[in-house]
């Protein structure tokens, strides 16, 4: 490999975040349940010093890099409207995987990104999954009320 290239470093635990309203807009709604319409991954990439968001939507995918600090807004938001989050810590090494992947939708998106064995189809299966897989929740002080990474002494989460 050359010298000026970087190996590969996999952000070590993503915070998994289901979302969606009570009332059913989408076809698709229909198999879902509040609060478990959507979902998407945010982790803190120590060697960049960004928050990444990875957001699989009906219209595209969507990476985000956000600076230190501002990913409390982000989860302030999102925990206020009704939002769960858990956090996974990835396998290290990540385990194989089957080269088969149904669809690239959110749920299936995040099965290949955290490569937990699972055959989710929607938020809710992918819940209980990653429940079994060892997730725990995440950004919630046990009031309901919302924790932010920096409230609970994530790296870099208060630094602006």
């Amino acid at each position: 490999m050359a010298d000026d290239v970087e190996t590969i470093q996999f952000v070590p635990s993503w915070y998994i975040m289901f979302t969606g309203p009570a009332e059913r807009r989408f076809f698709v709604d229909r198999f879902t349940e509040k609060g478990f319409r959507h979902v998407n991954a945010f982790g803190f990439d120590a060697a960049a010093d960004r928050w990444l968001v990875y957001d699989v939507t009906r219209v595209g995918t969507a990476v985000l890099a956000l600076p230190p600090g501002s990913i409390d807004g982000f989860i302030a938001a999102n925990r206020a409207s009704g939002a769960t989050i858990l956090k996974y810590d990835l396998q290290s090494p990540p385990p194989q995987r089957s080269w088969l992947q149904t669809g690239m939708w959110c749920v299936t998106a995040i099965i290949h990104l955290t490569g937990i064995r699972s055959s989710a189809w929607r938020p809710r299966a992918l819940w209980r999954d990653l429940k079994r897989a060892g997730a725990v929740e995440a950004f919630d002080d046990g009031r309901g009320m919302v924790a932010t990474p920096s409230a609970v002494g994530e790296p870099n989460a208060a630094a602006v």
